[in-house]
Parts: C-alpha cells; sequence; structure tokens
C-alpha cells in the first residue's frame, strides 16, 4: 500500500462527542448498547468510493448512490447512535472553522 491512510477519513469532532455522551446520559435505557461516532463526511484527499476502491477493493459498498449524491459521505455506519441515542453527527470536516445552523436532533 505505501502510502497510510487513516480509517479511511473517519473523524469525529468532540462537540459531537459531547452531545452523545450527554444524550447516552439521558437516554432511559438498560443493558448494554454499541454504537460508533462519525462525522457525516470524511476528512480525506479522495472521494469515499475512491478510497474504498483503493483500500479495500474486493468489498462491497452498500448503497453506493449516497456517495454520487454526497461523493465525501463517511464509509462508518452510525446507525446505531442515531436509533439508540437521537444522536446525528453535526460537524463536517467540510464546515470546520464554520457554525453549522442547528439542526432536528434532540438537545435533551
Amino acid at each position: 500500500m505505501g502510502t497510510p491512510y487513516w480509517e479511511y477519513g473517519a473523524f469525529v469532532d468532540v462537540r459531537d462527542v459531547a452531545t452523545a455522551v450527554e444524550l447516552a446520559l439521558k437516554v432511559p435505557l438498560t443493558g448494554h448498547h454499541r454504537a460508533v461516532l462519525c462525522s457525516s463526511d470524511i476528512a480525506a484527499t479522495k472521494p469515499s468510493l475512491d478510497m474504498a476502491a483503493q483500500l479495500a477493493p474486493d468489498v462491497t459498498v452498500k448503497g453506493p448512490a449516497r456517495y454520487q449524491a454526497d461523493p465525501w459521505r463517511a464509509l462508518v455506519d452510525c446507525s446505531a447512535a442515531e436509533a439508540v441515542l437521537g444522536w446525528r453527527p453535526r460537524y463536517r470536516w467540510a464546515d470546520r472553522g464554520q457554525h453549522p445552523e442547528r439542526d432536528s436532533r434532540p438537545t435533551g
């Protein structure tokens, strides 16, 4: 491979992590639940499907049309965090340094 890759460009903003922790402390759940947190876009020099094709050419990408609509969409599935906590990432790599508008996710 030669060039190191950082988890296919996956990252999460610390403010989104803080929101997930806050939601986890407030949601009425019992038992053990696992969820992955990731921004909705990637921090990479190539679009997501290009990264996937280069790094894992034998792995089929589910729903490739999603990546045609948003070429920098994250390759990480965070649906468990949304289902269990009501969490969705708010901050994108592409918007770093900017302040995104409020979204419709629960705030507590």
